[in-house]
């Protein structure tokens, strides 16, 4: 089933998605800062949307930047805390840590209540082997990357995106979970980097749940 998805996905990007960057990502005026976890970051305008939530770029006082991620509504709130849940059992795994899946799968900083009703969850993609942040200033959606491009741009250069993602399911499945909810609003990429993260955790589940 993950092959055949992504054997369609490939397809549905293959004319549309080109090498290189698809237009720089300029912050937007921040609009209110959160306090999660004792700590307090400054949160953006929304981004995109998946099924489940708004997404947002968040900044602890360092500069750091953290995806957050908003239930679209009250009802959505069971994912967004099933996702916790979820990264918290696929972080604690040793195969995780060994093979630095941090970078790809974040680590859930926190949960907050966004106004009345709507549960938020911070994540955190990590760090890269210098010990530099993970720069994920730049990702977007597959989805919001290819309706970027011409539809008659040639095609060049895709393979990374196809390479990537195979790698990063069968790590996640080595690890003994199924995403569940792999489409192209759930595959983040940065063009410019050739990074490939996943979110949207909601759905996901152990292997022998399913």
């Amino acid at each position: 089933a993950t092959f055949q998805t992504l054997t369609k996905m490939w397809e549905w990007a293959e004319d549309m998605l080109d090498k290189g960057t698809y237009g720089k990502y300029d912050p937007k005026t921040i609009s209110n800062d959160v306090r999660i976890a004792g700590n307090t970051y400054s949160v953006g305008d929304v981004l995109w949307r998946d099924d489940v939530a708004e997404c947002r770029h968040a900044k602890d006082s360092t500069g750091k930047v953290f995806l957050l991620r908003v239930a679209i509504s009250p009802d959505d709130n069971e994912l967004i805390e099933r996702e916790e849940r979820i990264l918290k059992e696929i972080n604690a795994s040793q195969f995780y840590k060994d093979y630095g899946m941090n970078v790809v799968i974040p680590t859930p900083v926190g949960l907050v209540r966004i106004g009345a009703t709507n549960m938020a969850i911070l994540l955190d993609y990590g760090t890269e082997e210098d010990g530099s942040p993970n720069d994920i200033t730049n990702i977007r959606p597959l989805r919001q990357v290819v309706e970027y491009h011409n539809r008659n741009t040639p095609l060049r250069g895709i393979g990374w995106v196809w390479n990537r993602l195979w790698a990063v399911i069968t790590c996640m499945h080595d690890i003994g979970f199924i995403h569940a909810g792999l489409t192209p609003d759930n595959i983040l990429v940065d063009a410019a980097t050739h990074s490939i993260l996943l979110s949207n955790f909601g759905h996901a589940s152990k292997m022998q749940e399913q």
